[in-house]
């Protein structure tokens, strides 16, 4: 009676474990049909999992088995307890066999830690022996299909731990946790299942210089419902880009003691990161916290490490940083936040694009990813990381070729380029200063063409979206200046896409401005210039009448 008793209170407790754990909605009945006849008592059960998840695969492990029966009160309980034939072992409990009775001693190890399975139970990984319970004639049950459920038969009365391990998510940004949770089998059982997912996200804010909007519309396209934050953007070289890195915590936030959490992000050679960053607590903290005003026992600083952006690239040229958060939990309890399953934290920072900007339709990427402990049941963090996601910013040139009226190279003129930012036309090469006042912006003049003629293209390279003028500042000799030409660069790229690609690049005219024609980031345009009036050199008909005009002239 005195084990009857500690058994008992074993049973209350799984049950209180079992509603927070991280398969919910369980029901237990018993079967009053039987296996060994009509009316007999049932000898095995069905386990049933709900809510199954594609990719997932299943696991069910025996932990203790014992004598079925029915009390006073008419419920069904489990008495004689034994160790099953799928656990391992048990924290401070270093002998377990199959079939041994649980002792006094054990059962109070057990009670102690509320039979919980992160610092309890450890089951057995063998798929090919009786330690795993088979579901329609399979060990391992992976979810391959439609299928909304799974169920192990078969089951005798008794505990059984059943773990979820889900694979990394090549096709999203989405990466599940892996669950495990004990189920009381003394009838039929069906549970629900209620996995915990981690997902990650990269946006970037998309700015017009000239005209001070940010694109809008992409409320549904991230975790934070943000409409100006999208998957790319176009910014002058010089420029300061916002990013934001958020995660979404997952469905079984609550069954972790601890929960570190790293944002991983790799600029390409382009990007220079501010050294800026703040952390978020959930959506509504819009001020969120400095990174660098973290202790060192709450944030681990990040090595900035040169790395291959990817495969493709030959140099090791990227930047990698990570921002890692040691305890999330304990943080946002010392910062006066609260966090729930489902909430949103992250990362905002800025990052300039710089002199070594890709030109063009490659663009300069920007991904992200975060680490997390897939398994609150473990002692030892079982680190895992959400799949990469991108964000790229485009930078354009303009290139305008000079020549004569005869569409030949040009030499002796010089062009400034303006672009009209905040309402003041800024001369481009004088945008983008860094601290050091050096010029980020580039202006090249060359040859056009091979050919003999020097200073007859002049290219600007990284701008993006908005109004210019172009101005002719030199002229050459026995040339008319050309008259101011304005217009206006607008730029199609995918703004919401896991792969963002630059899709078109144009610039009209504005009044009697210029045309440019675009390919690949690249927009060019001829500009012709005419030689002034002159009088002939010759004698003739022309002559004469100037010396008549001339005559009447001085007679006057």
């Amino acid at each position: 009676m005195k084990h009857f008793k500690k058994f008992f209170s074993y049973l209350v407790a799984l049950t209180m474990v079992l509603s927070l754990a991280t398969f919910t909605g369980t029901k237990v009945y018993a079967d009053t049909t039987g296996t060994a006849g009509s009316g007999s008592a049932p000898t095995t059960y069905k386990l049933t999992i709900n809510n199954v998840i594609k990719g997932h695969t299943l696991k069910m492990y025996q932990v203790l088995t014992g004598d079925l029966s029915t009390n006073e009160e008419g419920k069904k309980v489990l008495s004689n307890a034994k160790w099953g034939n799928g656990v391992k072992s048990i924290t401070d409990i270093d002998k377990i066999k199959e079939g041994d009775k649980v002792s006094d001693a054990d059962m109070s190890k057990l009670s102690a830690t509320n039979f919980d399975p992160s610092t309890s139970i450890t089951v057995y990984s063998d798929d090919t022996d009786s330690h795993v319970y088979s579901s329609n004639n399979k060990k391992a049950v992976k979810i391959v299909g439609d299928e909304t459920s799974v169920v192990f038969e078969n089951v005798k009365a008794g505990y059984y731990v059943v773990t979820d391990s889900a694979p990394n998510d090549s096709e999203s940004n989405v990466k599940q946790t892996t669950t495990k949770s004990i189920v009381q089998i003394v009838g039929d059982t069906a549970v629900a299942e209620k996995a915990g997912t981690i997902q990650s996200e990269k946006k970037v804010e998309d700015v017009n210089d000239s005209t001070g909007a940010t694109t809008t519309g992409q409320e549904s396209t991230n975790l934070l419902g943000k409409g100006e934050l999208g998957d790319s953007a176009d910014y002058d070289i010089g420029d300061s880009i916002n990013y934001t890195i958020e995660a979404k915590l997952p469905e079984n936030y609550a069954a972790y003691d601890t929960f570190p959490l790293t944002f991983v992000d790799t600029m390409s050679k382009g990007l220079t990161y501010n050294n800026d960053a703040k952390l978020h607590f959930g959506k509504k903290d819009t001020d969120g916290i400095k990174v660098s005003d973290l202790t060192a026992d709450q944030y681990i600083v990040g090595s900035t490490e040169n790395v291959k952006y990817d495969s493709n690239d030959k140099e090791t040229n990227a930047k990698k940083y990570s921002w890692a958060i040691t305890n999330l939990k304990s943080l946002a309890t010392a910062k006066g936040k609260t966090l729930n399953a489902g909430d949103v934290v992250y990362i905002t920072y800025s990052a300039t694009l710089n002199e070594y900007a890709v030109i063009g339709s490659k663009g300069n990427p920007n991904k992200m990813h975060i680490e997390f402990d897939s398994n609150p049941y473990n002692k030892t963090p079982d680190t895992k990381e959400t799949p990469d996601d991108t964000n790229i910013v485009f930078t354009y040139e303009a290139v305008f070729n000079k020549v004569d009226q005869n569409k030949e190279p040009l030499t002796g003129a010089d062009f400034t380029l303006y672009k009209l930012v905040k309402g003041t036309w800024t001369d481009v090469t004088k945008l983008g200063k860094d601290e050091h006042n050096t010029p980020k912006k580039i202006k090249e003049a060359y040859t056009k063409n091979n050919k003999t003629a020097e200073n007859a293209t002049f290219t600007f390279k990284g701008i993006d979206d908005g109004s210019y003028k172009l101005v002719e500042s030199t002229t050459p000799n026995g040339y008319n200046t050309m008259e101011d030409k304005y217009f206006t660069i607008t730029a199609d790229h995918k703004i919401i896409d896991d792969k963002p690609t630059l899709i078109e690049l144009k610039a009209k005219a504005n009044g009697e401005g210029l045309d440019l024609t675009g390919t690949n980031g690249v927009l060019t345009t001829e500009i012709e210039n005419k030689e002034g009036s002159k009088l002939p050199s010759t004698g003739g008909m022309g002559t004469t009448l100037l010396y008549v005009a001339g005559g009447i002239l001085v007679a006057c």
